[in-house]
């Protein structure tokens, strides 16, 4: 009754290839030996359920944290989660999009250190939440750029307020598309925003 195969799955779909490389390790022991206590520590997300197959598979669920946006870098698409985990491959998600600087590297499992990445991924979510959807956010030098809600050029900054500026390039969109002149660009990065037509 060796182990010949695991089936891992995610309360979000597939398991990250992090986790099905970690789980091969418990391939061709004896189903009965399997240890959940053991096969959880072994695991970088929360164990929801083990369940042996007998006679020769398991089946193992985990709790993988929900996914805001995808991270593009060096032509990947990651998983990232409200906390800056990387959570794995990204591939067919409707999400918003965030395009990491030029040269960054990025694992799964690691967790996102850099301010700056970290607000966008924050701005693509909030800009998400009040209803723009997929948004991308761009960093360019010490600016944020967003794209793809807008024929606007929209600038801020990583030192604002994510969900404040979401709201405030809301309100502004609604009262330009109002007065039926399209904005040619948007300036987030000061204390009022500057509209220019």
């Amino acid at each position: 009754f060796l182990v010949k195969s695991i089936t891992c799955s995610t309360n979000y779909g597939p398991c990250p290839q992090l986790v099905l490389e970690k789980l091969q390790q418990f391939n061709q022991i004896p189903i009965y030996r399997l240890d959940q206590t053991k096969i959880a520590s072994e695991l970088p997300y929360p164990l929801l359920e083990f369940r042996p197959n007998f006679p020769s598979s398991v089946f193992v669920k985990i709790d993988l944290p929900k996914p805001i946006v995808i991270l593009k870098s060096n032509s990947t698409s990651l998983l990232v989660s409200s906390t800056g985990r990387i959570l794995g491959s990204a591939s067919g998600q409707n999400l918003p999009e965030v395009l990491a600087p030029q040269g960054f590297e990025a694992k799964v499992g690691q967790f996102i250190t850099d301010f700056t990445l970290f607000q966008a991924i924050g701005l693509a979510e909030a800009l998400s939440l009040v209803g723009f959807t997929s948004p991308q956010v761009t960093i360019s030098g010490n600016d944020l750029l967003i794209q793809k809600i807008s024929s606007a050029q929209i600038i801020t900054t990583p030192d604002k307020d994510p969900k404040t500026v979401a709201t405030t390039l809301q309100q502004l969109l609604s009262k330009t598309t109002i007065n039926q002149q399209p904005p040619v660009k948007i300036d987030l990065r000061f204390s009022q925003p500057i509209v220019t037509y």
